[in-house]
């Protein structure tokens, strides 16, 4: 049975003992695209930039800081054992999950601190998460450090750069950052064709967090994790705080007025016209 072949070398370039590997390419890429989505849907919801430009500055500070905690802490053995690898972040390794809770919480609180809706953030910010990580899953895809489980389905991958990570196992996987990029996809379509109905403040959000995390916790069956706690993983219990917090924000969304797009402008005709 023939599989799909990834040859593409992960690192870009080097310079010393520092190699630019796809990871960080698409991980920079999928940041930025989610940014200017986000701004965009901001300024189109009338919010005011200087409170969004400081909410997306502390939350994705805070968002990537907590994403490598995260990831230290789910492999804490291994980093036990190279504790200089812990600062190490061209080598990879995020929590995704864990930078999308804590960054999501400081931007909250930056925004309630500045006197705007979290909800209204966050519903302006829900379509550059699912558009930014689509594009940030590229680069895992073809770093192959976030290989699944072996397979031998027709759209399995095997890696055979020697520097992939994923070289070793030598084993078709199921492309684990591909589904995640569909899943991704497929939310950003929905939240596109049910925006006139998602008027709610914090509808959008919602609906986006709670369908993130039920895909994650599906996907997490098609991929090796470390087990936290009584065969438990890590992305499994984000995953489900996730869908809490979009189950709760929509719940929330119901008891709130809808937002009604501002009329235009009413332009008085007189006999000689406008």
């Amino acid at each position: 049975m023939s599989f799909i072949e990834i040859t593409v070398d992960p690192v870009v370039a080097s310079l010393g003992g520092y190699a630019l590997r796809w990871y960080g390419v698409f991980l920079a890429l999928g940041v930025l695209v989610g940014l200017g989505v986000t701004f965009r849907e901001a300024r189109r919801r009338g919010l005011p930039d200087e409170t969004v430009n400081a909410a997306a500055f502390w939350g994705l500070l805070a968002g990537l800081v907590a994403a490598r905690l995260f990831h230290v802490v789910d492999y804490f053995e291994y980093y036990r054992l190279n504790p200089q690898l812990v600062l190490a972040l061209h080598q990879g390794g995020m929590s995704l999950l864990g930078g999308l809770l804590v960054g999501g919480g400081v931007a909250a609180l930056v925004c309630r601190r500045r006197g705007l809706s979290p909800a209204a953030a966050l519903d302006a910010a829900a379509p550059g998460l699912a558009f930014g990580i689509a594009v940030g899953r590229l680069g895992t895809l073809i770093n192959g450090d976030a290989a699944g489980n072996p397979t031998t389905l027709p759209w399995a991958v095997i890696y055979r750069q020697p520097d992939s990570l994923a070289y070793q196992l030598d084993l078709p996987v199921h492309p684990y950052p591909a589904y995640e990029i569909l899943l991704s996809l497929g939310i950003l379509g929905l939240l596109a064709a049910a925006g006139p109905r998602l008027r709610r403040p914090g509808a959008a959000f919602g609906l986006w967090a709670v369908l993130f995390g039920l895909g994650r916790l599906a996907l997490t069956l098609t991929r090796p994790e470390p087990a936290v706690l009584f065969n438990i993983r890590q992305s499994q219990v984000l995953s489900v705080v996730l869908v809490l917090i979009g189950l709760t924000v929509l719940w929330q969304s119901t008891r709130r007025p809808a937002v009604v797009a501002a009329a235009e402008p009413v332009v008085p005709v007189t006999e000689h016209g406008p």
